[in-house]
């Protein structure tokens, strides 16, 4: 987190934006580790998501609207931030594009994602319970990718941006209290509900046993945030 706010701090960027922010959790992040914007701006297709996040800051520097990333222009921002969601786009190439067009000069990219080495076994039920949704997200025609190695997240990115890469390092969230019975429970409750959306009933089954499979390894494993590694692209301070 220091290494975060040291970054902030140095290029006190006064616009910032968002890109499919969801309900805002890396904005909470970001804004408690910098105060010196004028401007962070949350966007994402979700209707529910751009709601939650809304709803949760009182800051009027903090701004969040449903919108498609490819449909933002005449805007520019310090720094944009991606978080959680590199696997979410079937075309990377194009989203950067965008992204870097959205970049005033100088401007820098901040990329943080979910990684599946280095992790101990309560992590690998975090990485293996991304896996299962993932896996139906597909099934159903929604681009939802596993995650990935960090070297591999680091050369897609070298691949599709003409930013270089300025810094990155793995992201440790510190465990602010173990996980509870009550927790395992609402996770299995998460995966039943999955399955249930499913309508096919020969993929309904088999991701109902892959189901069970998974419940056992958490309630075995426990159950704890994967790593995820954060890349800083653009010119070196």
């Amino acid at each position: 987190m220091r290494k975060l706010q040291a970054f902030f701090q140095r290029v006190k960027p006064k616009r910032i934006l968002d890109v499919a922010t969801g309900n805002g959790s890396f904005v909470h992040l970001v804004v408690r580790l910098y105060d010196g914007y004028d401007l962070v701006k949350g966007i994402d297709i979700s209707e529910k998501g751009i709601e939650t996040a809304s709803k949760t800051f009182t800051d009027e520097r903090i701004v969040f609207e449903k919108m498609n990333v490819f449909d933002l222009e005449g805007e520019e921002f310090d720094v944009i931030m991606l978080s959680n969601s590199l696997h979410h786009f079937d075309d990377l190439d194009r989203l950067f594009k965008q992204l870097e067009g959205l970049l005033a000069s100088g401007g820098y990219l901040l990329i943080n994602e979910m990684m599946s080495d280095g992790l101990n076994k309560a992590q690998k039920s975090h990485m293996r319970l991304h896996h299962f949704a993932a896996e139906i997200d597909r099934f159903n025609g929604v681009v939802h990718e596993e995650t990935m190695k960090s070297k591999d997240i680091l050369s897609t990115l070298s691949e599709v941006s003409t930013k270089d890469i300025f810094d990155a390092w793995d992201m440790v969230y510190p465990v602010e209290r173990e996980t509870s019975k009550e927790d395992i429970k609402n996770i299995g409750a998460t995966i039943d509900r999955l399955v249930g959306k499913i309508e096919d009933s020969a993929f309904q089954e088999d991701m109902r046993q892959k189901g069970e499979k998974l419940k056992k390894y958490i309630n075995k494993k426990g159950f704890e945030l994967a790593t995820q590694m954060l890349v800083i692209m653009g010119e070196k301070l």
